[in-house]
């Protein structure tokens, strides 16, 4: 800091450095100038005597200047650097330290200067010494009640000792502060402060009187309730006319609780004091108001913010009976004056929000609190409290409330269309590979919802195969920022392996860098059976179309070799001259006609298939069926000495047509006994069980077997034998594979020659 005895320039325009004395001498103010240009500080003469520094060891910048406030406070530089504009205040209260070490109290009144292109260049301040107003001067009576109420909550305490008589007056904090009922001498509290603070005290005390200078102390001392407590007191000298220390007077602050305390004295000490600060920042902001009534008074006292809210002329008296007015619905105006009627009865402070209607007729919310107040006996003299406008907070707590509706409804359409899709969504967070999955991705993974799993625990899930390439999808997508779109296999946590279709895309910060992977996960498993069920529909159609065409060749060659055969030995017959060449011919005819019966038979036989696999299923036990076809194989069974055993245990029925599964049973057990061993009884096995959701039936023989790397491929065709059996016609197990193949089923053959054959059912 410098003098102000410096050229206009510094201080801006030249009609403040030409009439800067006179306005310190009107307002009885000193001047303080804060340059944003070069960041100095400058100020008048006069604040530099209040600060008991001589220009050469005053700090000049706005570092060193920050550094002479208290901690506790406001820092004046920060404030002004961040501008002004309409609603910031223009007053600020402050302390700033001696060069004793002593802090005063100053008022500061801001104003901006602009240059020449209209931006702000200097910031001049109208400085105050507010140091006695703030530790309120003895015999000024201000709102005593208030003070008394703000000195026991604040547990601060002023004193002023009378020099020429030795008189000690107290207000009512000390009593609070060193828990007196009455006011004790001086001497004994003296005694009180702990041993080693009480020489420092001593003298800092002679100092006022001897060197007319003010203190600032913090030591320990003990109440009378013997409690020890830390107090931060402070002093100055009282002057007569004649520059002589007449009185010396000060305060006491408890500050063990200061922190506790601190927005309390902040609040009583705006009451307190109603400052034309707090009520105009109040008012501008138009949202809060103070408001006060006493018991003994209808009127009632309101700020300035008051008035703004409730839209009321300034001119007009507030008073308890408007309350109606503002207040029209009757059960509101009741819940307003039951809280304020029990805070004068009991004390109890309260708080409500409640709708009302402007004096212009504008509907608003508010939220109303009120505390007691109390005389230093006590005693409830009335009611303070703040209004605070909160339509816009309720405007918003219903868009949110809307908002939260829709979310949830949305949730739910989007959660039941998962949940129907057996879809559901997931997320990566690239840096701590944690995964977030929705309740439906826990569902497909057959887990209770709950603890995310990482990324290591969800490709656990996954097959090898399937792991190798979701792993390096997942890199590709991190590293070249492609999107993938895959079917794999999963094995859930019940170990049910399942298809699924995994889609990831990448998430982007501001930088154009992949922070998160995010997609849907969906169980295809239902449609992985239909594409499975459907090329297994297509290959069964394809073996049967072929095998259909073989047939067809073979019935039509059968079918021309018969015509060709017949019309030949018609010939020969027309030829034949008598009975004896005759009959060999009409013989070969009986066995031609014979041959074409079996082969429309057979035809029959296939047609049928396809006819038949349109009628309906009917549910049929494997025991029934199997003894009728033991039935029907009864003398050929006997003959052969077959032995039969069945186990229906597991799966006692099946839904079937009946004829189709007769044949297919009949001609099983027909072909074990046909083919069996000569050296040995046939010995068959009969049996149902389940395989997954799936039935099956097996039909087992000790048999000659088959060679199925010679005849696999052959072995359900047309006219297809392999073995030297008369009775061979290569067409029961074309038909049998037929039946069951056009109802969606399967056979499967297994079988070592010499050893024996088991056939397979799959019914669907």
């Amino acid at each position: 800091m410098y003098p102000l005895e410096i050229p206009p320039s510094h201080i801006g325009p030249s009609s403040y450095a030409e009439h800067f004395s006179e306005i310190l001498k009107t307002y009885n103010c000193e001047l303080l100038v804060y340059s944003r240009g070069n960041g100095k500080i400058y100020c008048s003469a006069g604040l530099l005597n209040i600060l008991e520094y001589p220009p050469s060891e005053v700090p000049d910048t706005a570092e060193k200047f920050t550094a002479l406030q208290h901690p506790d406070d406001i820092m004046l530089i920060r404030y002004l650097d961040k501008g002004m504009h309409p609603l910031k205040p223009r007053f600020v209260n402050l302390r700033l330290r001696k060069k004793s070490g002593l802090y005063i109290w100053i008022e500061v009144e801001i104003s901006e200067e602009y240059n020449e292109i209209n931006k702000p260049s200097e910031v001049i301040m109208l400085v105050r010494d507010i140091t006695e107003r703030i530790i309120d001067k003895p015999g000024i009576p201000y709102n005593e009640m208030l003070n008394d109420e703000i000195s026991r909550i604040s547990r601060v305490g002023g004193w002023e000792r009378d020099l020429r008589t030795g008189k000690v007056n107290w207000t009512s904090g000390m009593f609070h502060v060193f828990e007196v009922e009455s006011q004790p001498p001086f001497e004994e509290i003296f005694t009180w402060i702990l041993e080693e603070y009480r020489p420092l005290v001593n003298k800092t005390f002679k100092n006022v009187v001897e060197h007319k200078t003010a203190y600032s102390l913090e030591f320990e001392t003990y109440t009378a309730k013997k409690r020890k407590i830390w107090v931060h007191t402070k002093a100055e000298p009282v002057f007569d006319n004649h520059g002589n220390v007449i009185k010396v007077r000060g305060i006491f602050r408890d500050i063990d609780e200061e922190r506790k305390q601190a927005e309390q004295l902040k609040q009583y000490h705006a009451d307190l004091e109603k400052t034309k600060f707090l009520l105009d920042e109040v008012s501008k902001m138009g949202k809060f108001g103070l408001w006060e009534t006493g018991i003994h008074s209808n009127q009632s006292f309101w700020s300035r913010g008051m008035f703004e809210i409730h839209e009321l002329p300034y001119d007009m008296q507030p008073s308890i009976e408007l309350l109606s007015v503002f207040h029209p619905v009757k059960h509101n105006y009741e819940e307003i004056m039951s809280c304020y009627n029990r805070c004068l009865q009991t004390g109890a402070s309260y708080e409500v929000s409640v709708p009302f209607t402007t004096f212009k007729g504008n509907h608003r919310w508010m939220r109303l609190t009120g505390m007691a107040i109390r005389d230093h006996e006590r005693n409830i003299t009335g009611v303070r409290g703040l209004v605070q406008d909160i339509t816009e907070e309720k405007q918003k707590e219903q868009d949110i409330s809307r908002y939260r509706e829709e979310l949830e409804a949305n949730h739910f359409i989007l959660s039941e269309a998962g949940s129907m899709a057996h879809i559901g969504g997931w997320q990566l967070d690239v840096a701590t590979n944690q995964v977030l999955w929705s309740q439906e991705v826990f569902k497909i993974h057959e887990m209770p919802f709950g603890q995310m799993p990482t990324l290591d625990e969800m490709l656990a899930f996954y097959a090898p195969k399937s792991r190798v390439v979701l792993k390096d999808a997942i890199r590709r997508t991190v590293e070249y920022l492609q999107p993938y779109d895959l079917e794999l296999e999963l094995l859930t946590a019940k170990k049910n392996k399942i298809w699924i279709r995994c889609i990831g895309k990448p998430a982007l910060n501001e930088h154009g860098l992949v922070t998160e992977l995010r997609g849907v996960l969906q169980n295809i498993m239902e449609y992985k059976h239909k594409e499975q069920q459907l090329e297994h529909t297509n290959r069964i159609i394809k073996e049967q179309n072929s095998r259909l065409e073989n047939f067809a060749q073979i019935v039509s060659h059968n079918l021309r070799s018969h015509a060709s055969t017949f019309s030949a030995s018609l010939e020969a017959l027309r030829m034949a001259e008598d009975e004896d060449d005759r009959q060999p011919i009409l013989a070969s005819m009986d066995k031609i006609a014979a041959n074409l019966h079996e082969t429309l038979h057979h035809l029959s036989e296939v047609v049928k298939i396809k006819t038949n696999s349109k009628e309906a299923r009917q549910k049929l036990l494997f025991s029934d069926v199997v003894n009728a076809a033991i039935e029907t194989l009864g003398p050929l069974i006997k003959k052969t000495g077959a032995t039969i055993h069945t186990d229906f245990s597991e799966c006692p029925q099946v839904d079937h047509i009946p004829a189709y599964l007769d044949s297919i049973v009949l001609n099983l057990i027909s072909n074990a006994i046909k083919y069996r061993s000569p050296d040995r009884a046939p010995e068959i096995t009969i049996a149902a069980k389940m395989h997954h959701t799936k039935k099956l039936l097996t039909v087992s023989d000790n048999g000659l077997g088959i060679d199925l790397h010679k005849h696999g491929t052959k072995l359900f065709g047309i006219y297809k034998t392999f073995h030297n059996n008369p009775d061979s016609k290569g067409v029961g197990l074309f038909i049998t594979k037929n039946q069951i193949e056009s109802l969606g089923g399967s056979i499967e053959v297994k079988s070592k020659p010499g050893i024996g054959t088991v056939f397979t059912i799959t019914f669907l």
